[in-house]
Protein backbone atom coordinates (compact mmCIF):
# COMPACT_ATOMS: atom_id res chain seq x y z
CA UNK A 1 0.00 0.00 0.00
CA UNK A 2 3.13 2.17 0.26
CA UNK A 3 4.58 2.04 -2.62
CA UNK A 4 0.76 2.81 -4.55
CA UNK A 5 0.47 5.87 -2.12
CA UNK A 6 4.28 6.97 -3.07
CA UNK A 7 3.63 6.44 -6.83
CA UNK A 8 0.13 8.47 -6.32
CA UNK A 9 2.21 11.62 -4.98
CA UNK A 10 5.28 11.49 -7.18
CA UNK A 11 2.29 11.57 -10.09
CA UNK A 12 0.54 14.25 -9.20
CA UNK A 13 3.91 16.21 -9.18
CA UNK A 14 4.86 18.48 -11.89
CA UNK A 15 7.70 17.57 -14.56
CA UNK A 16 9.97 19.73 -13.10
CA UNK A 17 9.11 18.93 -9.45
CA UNK A 18 9.28 15.17 -10.05
CA UNK A 19 13.23 15.90 -11.40
CA UNK A 20 14.07 17.57 -8.35
CA UNK A 21 12.57 14.81 -6.01
CA UNK A 22 14.60 12.46 -7.90
CA UNK A 23 17.64 14.62 -7.81
CA UNK A 24 17.03 14.41 -3.95
CA UNK A 25 16.52 10.27 -4.05
CA UNK A 26 19.87 9.98 -5.86
CA UNK A 27 21.58 12.06 -3.16
CA UNK A 28 19.79 10.09 -0.73
CA UNK A 29 20.58 6.83 -1.73
CA UNK A 30 24.66 7.76 -2.16
CA UNK A 31 24.78 9.33 0.93
CA UNK A 32 23.20 5.82 2.34
CA UNK A 33 25.29 3.59 0.23
CA UNK A 34 28.84 5.61 1.42
CA UNK A 35 27.46 5.67 5.54
CA UNK A 36 26.45 1.95 5.60
CA UNK A 37 28.42 -0.17 2.97
CA UNK A 38 31.17 2.05 1.93
CA UNK A 39 30.62 2.08 -1.03
CA UNK A 40 32.12 4.94 -3.42
CA UNK A 41 29.96 6.03 -7.03
CA UNK A 42 28.78 9.32 -8.14
CA UNK A 43 29.97 12.09 -6.72
CA UNK A 44 31.61 10.27 -3.81
CA UNK A 45 33.77 8.35 -6.33
CA UNK A 46 35.76 11.09 -7.02
CA UNK A 47 39.07 10.05 -9.95
CA UNK A 48 39.16 12.03 -13.48
CA UNK A 49 36.90 9.28 -15.19
CA UNK A 50 34.09 9.79 -12.70
CA UNK A 51 31.06 11.04 -14.47
CA UNK A 52 28.31 11.37 -11.95
CA UNK A 53 25.74 11.94 -14.52
CA UNK A 54 25.71 8.58 -16.19
CA UNK A 55 25.65 7.19 -12.81
CA UNK A 56 22.76 9.55 -12.42
CA UNK A 57 21.16 8.55 -15.76
CA UNK A 58 21.18 4.79 -14.79
CA UNK A 59 19.46 5.75 -11.57
CA UNK A 60 16.84 7.57 -14.18
CA UNK A 61 16.73 4.21 -16.55
CA UNK A 62 15.92 1.99 -13.18
CA UNK A 63 13.20 4.77 -12.41
CA UNK A 64 12.05 4.46 -15.45
CA UNK A 65 12.11 0.52 -15.44
CA UNK A 66 10.27 0.21 -12.42
CA UNK A 67 7.34 2.38 -13.88
CA UNK A 68 7.87 5.43 -11.31
CA UNK A 69 7.41 7.89 -13.85
CA UNK A 70 4.23 9.03 -14.72
CA UNK A 71 3.65 9.65 -18.76
CA UNK A 72 2.92 13.04 -19.17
Amino acid sequence: METLQALVWLHRLSQDELYGAMIDAYRLRLDDEYTYENTKRGLYAGGRNNKPIDDFRKFLRLADSANVFPRW
